[in-house]
């Protein structure tokens, strides 16, 4: 159309922007600063995955339209809402996903955590709001803190943009969206807002669409195929037994898989890579002590005095340092000039790359073939790992040197609650399919801990070094975890 905005994209090709999305959000200070936060933070092992959040966020929208083009259709033949409330919901949805990440933290999730606790972001979303959103405390917390700072931004900065003229969305909505917030009123209207949702918050949602294609396009890694228009072409939007759900075409099951697939092996092969982990690590180890070093006040938590700066506020509006520097729009070169500043030895092994410690196990496979006699089923995570493992090691190496990083992995998706449309019937995809497709692992999480030591001066005394510290440590790594009597692992993991 006249007056729309086309930007190239070397992932989709061109992507096509109205004026109203271009003038209103796009062309503004918050959503510009994206072009400096990273996209993933595994530049360590894959160097060209330079691409940031700013580009995602225009991809996710591109992909966003395409599923309205697709759905629209469909949604006025069901009758079941009116026109306006379709419109409202589609751009309230487009909206979405373009501001799905709005406040996104510096340096891909490697920060996210120090933006506070996920109640007091959740309550702080529903003051912007002026509305309690009524959910559940575990709901509650497996919102990301991404999630509420960018759903708690666009309230503030785009909301009086969001409800106007020519965007005509629902500020109340974009939120939800975001963080992924179904409505407990299940009447028509809420039902296909729920479907929008899971549309940008789902399994198969455009946010996972374009990051999937995006990453393999910057990493370098083709391990598996998406084919992107095809599973959108399949989607459905389809009333059963009363209730408007999300569906896809049965033809579009290997495609979904592939998406699924990708995920698990980005998490489990490429982001809680040993060396990914170190250097992301090192980051927040720098990052910490840079903050610690601009308050200067003796007891206060490294962590407590990050989070002072890497805070919703500093984001959306400005923050003032003890130094009078002043922060706005905070980004990947805010931490990374203040580090630079501070010249930590952290941050200068994370600059130079100069790595001056080796992980003892690069992998839980690893980890299991080291010491056969723990169960494979458990948590390799223990509160006082750090402490047994440095007095087992007292005398053989510098233990103030020690460093430890947690990870979780997740297991694969499964597809058996999906629901496909086959023979113009929606069926649930557990109904219909073999055995041997079923997902037969329980679904659950698996944390995991690395151990980093520094390396030996003479690095040809390596294997002599893993030798003795393997001897010390095997009784107590066995004693944290070899005793769990049967039944207590599920214990363990609900803990």
């Amino acid at each position: 159309m006249k007056g729309d905005k086309v930007i190239r994209d070397s992932v989709h090709g061109e992507i096509r922007l109205s004026e109203a999305f271009v003038k209103n959000i796009i062309d503004t200070p918050s959503f510009q600063r994206l072009r400096r936060i990273e996209q993933t933070s595994i530049r360590a092992v894959f160097p060209c995955a330079r691409h940031d959040r700013f580009t995602h966020s225009l991809g996710v929208f591109h992909i966003g339209t395409k599923i309205v083009k697709q759905l629209m259709p469909q949604l006025k033949g069901l009758n079941v809402v009116s026109e306006h409330e379709i419109g409202t919901i589609v751009q309230s949805y487009l909206i979405a996903c373009l501001l799905h990440d709005i406040a996104h933290a510096p340096f891909s999730h490697t920060f996210e955590p120090y933006y506070g606790d996920r109640e007091v972001l959740y309550g702080r979303l529903c003051d912007v709001l002026r509305k309690d959103l009524q959910l559940d405390i575990k709901k509650i917390n497996n919102i990301k803190e991404h999630e509420y700072a960018s759903a708690i931004l666009s309230v503030e900065k785009f909301g009086e943009a969001i409800t106007s003229h020519p965007l005509n969305g629902d500020v109340e909505l974009v939120s939800r969206m975001i963080i992924g917030a179904e409505y407990k009123d299940k009447d028509k209207f809420h039902q296909l807002c729920d479907c929008f949702t899971n549309l940008l918050h789902g399994e198969v949602d455009a946010d996972r669409l374009d990051y999937a294609c995006r990453d393999i396009w910057a990493s370098g890694y083709k391990r598996i195929s998406v084919d992107v228009n095809r599973i959108i072409r399949a989607m459905y939007i389809k009333e059963h037994k009363r209730v408007l759900q999300l569906c896809f075409d049965y033809h579009a099951v290997g495609d979904i898989r592939n998406i699924m697939e990708l995920k698990w092996f980005q998490v489990t092969h490429i982001f809680n890579h040993h060396t990914i982990v170190y250097d992301q690590a090192l980051l927040i180890h720098a990052a910490e002590q840079m903050a610690q070093s601009i308050f200067q006040e003796p007891d206060l938590d490294p962590a407590v005095a990050l989070s002072r700066i890497i805070s919703i506020d500093a984001v959306s509006k400005s923050i003032i340092l003890p130094d009078d520097h002043r922060i706005q729009f905070l980004c990947d070169d805010d931490l990374f000039s203040l580090m630079k500043r501070s010249n930590n030895t952290y941050f200068n092994e994370w600059y130079s790359r100069q790595y001056t410690h080796f992980a003892l196990w690069k992998t839980p496979e690893e980890f299991f073939h080291l010491f056969p006699n723990i169960s494979k089923s458990i948590i390799v995570s223990h509160p006082d790992f750090k402490e047994q493992i440095s007095a087992a090691l007292d005398g053989v190496l510098d233990i103030s040197k020690i460093i430890t990083h947690k990870v979780e992995y997740t297991s694969k998706k499964s597809l058996e609650d999906l629901s496909v449309v086959i023979n113009e019937e929606l069926k649930a995809y557990k109904d219909i399919c073999h055995e041997i497709f079923k997902d037969n692992v329980k679904k659950k999480s698996f944390k995991f801990i690395y151990l980093y030591l520094p390396k030996p001066a003479d690095m040809n005394d390596m294997e002599e070094l893993r030798e003795q510290i393997l001897e010390r440590i095997t009784p107590v790594i066995e004693n944290m975890f070899l005793p769990l009597a049967e039944g207590q692992e599920e214990q363990q993991e609900e803990n």
